[in-house]
């Protein structure tokens, strides 16, 4: 008999068993039939009049407005954005800000966030903090002064509305992400990649993850994903050093790097002191599919968990390259031998 689509020698039944058999994968071929045939191929001038129509009418997909800091990534419908960082360097810090601010500055935006690692209690924590700009640790621990408290029951106040907009991945895996087709478009975070790969093959994992994602993005979705990096080489050995990283350093890089519209490294501009509460960073632009690689200077406010601006690092030789009339202040005037 059938079991599970498996058939059996045909011995194993009687004439009546096999006459239900039939009867079932009849049913079963007209089940699987498609009710319209697939369209598999388009007119190209349909396509080309159908883009000019839309852009005549101004409905083109624009990039998701954030705050000052961060309004230079490209985040918008139909993107998939990735960023990636060795552990500690904010990653996490950078995603909520992010969310957070598209949802302030993009009123009808709908946001949800697929972390694998932390609970909303941490990553409310993040916001709260740099909301009011009171340690992490003091809110972490609950130990906080009354002033402080009011200062977070205010921020919760002008949070809580927002988050009307904003939903909690539960199923934090591959089929969680894949369920997510069925939502309306929105942002997407996820935190990270790695972490919704199936076991087994590493690299087939990742390929199943980054197709799952490029399906949302062709739906319309916003995806902004976070990733792990690999290690660098160096006498002493192994290191996480954010200053060699590049396109290739995503872990499992070949299928992140085809299917993301653009990849981000956040890597330091240091030198730093290992307990060095703010640090200079950029968010270098490895890959843009679309448009310009863009790199963004800002300075991580780690207790506070903020990213906000800072000023170019080698201003004045940008100024010199770009305007060949400023003097070159290192010339004292001397010929070249």
């Amino acid at each position: 008999m059938i079991q599970n689509f498996v058939t059996t020698d045909p011995s194993d039944y009687t004439d009546s068993e096999a006459m239900g058999i039939v009867k079932e994968e009849i049913r079963l071929t007209k089940n699987s039939k498609l009710s319209d045939p697939v369209e598999v191929i388009k007119p190209a001038v349909k396509l080309h009049d159908d883009y000019l129509a839309r852009l005549f009418r101004g409905e083109v997909p624009q990039l998701l407005k954030l705050g000052s800091s961060l309004n230079g990534m490209e985040i918008g419908p139909y993107l998939i954005s990735i960023v990636g960082a060795p552990p500690g360097f904010g990653k996490t810090a950078y995603a909520m800000q992010t969310l957070f601010e598209a949802i302030e500055f993009n009123p009808k935006l709908n946001a949800y966030i697929a972390n694998a690692e932390t609970s909303f209690d941490g990553l409310l924590r993040r916001e709260l903090t740099r909301q009011t700009q009171i340690n992490s640790d003091a809110i972490r621990f609950g130990k906080l002064t009354e002033d402080q408290f009011t200062k977070i029951k205010v921020a919760g106040e002008l949070l809580r509305p927002r988050l009307d907009r904003v939903s909690v991945l539960e199923e934090c895996n591959l089929f969680g992400l894949q369920k997510m087709i069925d939502y309306e478009p929105g942002l997407l975070i996820v935190d990270y990649l790695q972490k919704f790969s199936p076991g087994g093959d590493a690299k087939q994992g990742i390929t199943s993850v980054m197709s799952s994602l490029r399906a949302l993005a062709k739906a319309g979705w916003s995806v902004l994903c976070l990733s792990a990096t690999s290690r660098t080489q160096s006498r002493g050995g192994s290191e996480h050093k954010s200053s060699n990283l590049n396109q290739a350093s995503f872990r499992d890089s070949s299928e992140i790097e085809f299917n993301a519209d653009s990849c981000y490294i956040l890597n330091d501009k240091g030198p730093h002191d290992r307990n060095d509460v703010i640090r200079q960073v950029c968010l270098a632009c490895v890959k843009n599919r679309h448009g310009r690689k863009v790199d963004s200077n800002l300075l991580f406010d780690m207790a506070h968990m903020a990213f906000s601006s800072a000023p170019p690092i080698n201003e004045l030789v940008s100024d010199f390259n770009n305007y060949r009339d400023i003097p070159n202040p290192f010339d004292d005037g001397a010929d070249d031998e």
